[in-house]
């Protein structure tokens, strides 16, 4: 991504996402021979994702809804303070910082526009000229990130809320 973000989520990520979770990986490394851990942190694809269709099964555990909630308090919140910076402000869309929910509960503070994206092929070679855009382009996003991290610290460190 050429443009920056900030993923955010409450602490104390439940390890347990889904009912009996544990049950079905090590059902699963079991069936492909392999550690647990290696199904867990994705370092066998096919064992995870069985696992995970497994176990999805189950729905999720209390923990992990309660997680969830929480994350939702949290990108309220973010959303508020985006709508308080930008109340007197105007800048360009593709600066403007957005907020974008994650799958699993968790949110991201981003900006950049069609630069959030993925936009370099690993095997693609940028001109010196696409470099140069991209490096003009990124000195904006990051200083608009750099106003609302501003913004946060004065609101938080410099007055009484």
């Amino acid at each position: 991504m050429s443009a920056p973000w900030v993923e955010i989520s409450a602490p104390d990520e439940p390890e347990e996402k889904f009912i009996e979770q544990d049950t079905a990986f090590e059902k699963v490394s079991k069936k492909y021979k392999i550690p647990v851990e290696k199904a867990k942190r994705m370092l066998n694809l096919d064992a995870y994702w069985e696992a995970i269709k497994e176990c999805s099964k189950n729905g999720e555990t209390d923990e992990f809804q309660e997680w969830r909630q929480e994350n939702q308090k949290l990108m309220q919140k973010a959303k508020n303070f985006l709508d308080e910076f930008y109340k007197d402000r105007k800048v360009e869309p593709n600066i403007k910082l957005e907020i974008e929910e994650g799958v699993e509960g968790d949110f991201r503070i981003y900006n950049g526009g069609e630069d959030y994206n993925p936009i370099i092929e690993e095997d693609k070679k940028l001109s010196e000229e696409e470099k140069k855009i991209i490096s003009e382009k990124l000195e904006k996003y990051q200083g608009e990130m750099k106003k609302f991290t501003k913004f946060l610290k004065d609101k938080y460190f410099n007055s009484e809320i």
